[in-house]
């Protein structure tokens, strides 16, 4: 079973994301490269804390008690969704993604306290530093490199410009299993954890 740590996004902030990946999209079309890229459907949307990959029952049963104590021990935070950007780079922009502001302070001891939780049960240790961001877009595999360099130029003044960025909660996360379909992944949360509710 393959499985990955993640935070949801609220219906109403996947609503923006789905108006903010159609606006890149009409941009990509008017420069006839609209086919440059497939957009991540809205049921996939969320920030992954850590991917684990395949995991057995043991490890499942450990990381799923780790990760109770961690949510019991962390609080509550809020998130707001940002700019936009690619991997690596938008000279050979592969995926697209939007960054996250709020309560980063929280969130970056919250995943490092998931990592280790992760190594303890006998995942490799993640190679690259933790970036949130959420994926909105991936080159699609037909995309010459001609063509995403392009696509990359013609996004380049509309990734630039910040949105105002609406907070929203975050109170739990999640171990999601990810079914690989030939039509694309299906998500589904296997347990979700609750952070811990400060006082008013």
């Amino acid at each position: 079973m393959r499985t990955f740590i993640a935070i949801e996004l609220p219906t109403g902030v996947k609503q923006r994301v789905i108006e903010r990946q159609r606006g890149l999209q009409r941009r990509l079309d008017e420069q006839g490269v609209g086919g440059a890229f497939r957009w991540t459907p809205p049921d996939n949307l969320h920030l992954t804390l850590r991917f684990l990959g395949d995991t057995s029952d043991a490890q499942r049963r450990q990381i799923e008690t780790a990760l109770a104590n961690i949510g019991a021990r962390n609080p509550a935070f809020q998130l707001a969704l940002q700019g936009a950007g690619a991997f690596p780079n938008l000279r050979k922009p592969n995926i697209l993604w939007l960054d996250f502001g709020g309560d980063l302070d929280v969130l970056g001891p919250l995943q490092r306290q998931i990592e280790l939780a992760a190594q303890q049960a006998g995942f490799a240790a993640e190679a690259r530093a933790f970036t949130p961001h959420l994926t909105i877009a991936r080159a699609q595999k037909s995309a010459t490199p001609t063509a995403l360099a392009r696509a990359g130029e013609a996004l380049r003044t509309v990734v630039t410009a910040t949105p105002t960025a609406t907070p929203f909660p975050v109170e739990v996360f999640h171990l999601v299993h990810s079914d690989l379909r030939p039509d694309g992944a299906i998500y589904t949360p296997l347990a979700t954890f609750a952070l811990k509710q400060t006082a008013e």
